[in-house]
């Protein structure tokens, strides 16, 4: 406590300072620090990694994804080269579906405003 401040100042502050804390802090499940749980994509494990590199990233050095886990390369490969695979067939499927639904268009089909600005 400073010399000068009076003791009921510091612990209106203090008190002050612990509400802070707790509205800053989320203790809910909400907070994905405090309630980890690991998911099928977006969750890399690292507990193989060799230590250099592990070094290296805590030094806040880049490091290549495929030195931390080398699976990690051709697994990311297969997957992006199967969602790219799954989206093309998407459009291909859509492009079809869009095709069969607009009707082709036919010799009478020509708007009558075309037809009379049409020089005859």
């Amino acid at each position: 406590m400073p010399a000068n401040v009076p003791e009921e100042r510091c612990k209106t502050v203090e008190s002050a300072r612990q509400v802070w804390i707790h509205k800053l802090i989320d203790l809910s499940r909400r907070n994905s620090l405090l309630y980890f749980r690991p998911l099928k994509t977006g969750t890399l494990d690292f507990s193989e990694a060799p230590s250099e590199s592990l070094r290296e990233l805590l030094a806040g050095e880049t490091v290549a994804a495929s030195k931390l886990a080398p699976s990690l390369e051709s697994d990311a490969l297969k997957k992006s080269i199967s969602a790219r695979l799954e989206e093309d067939k998407d459009l291909a499927a859509a492009l079809v579906q869009e095709r069969v639904e607009t009707p082709a268009p036919t010799s009478g089909s020509i708007s009558r405003k075309h037809q009379q600005t049409q020089p005859s």
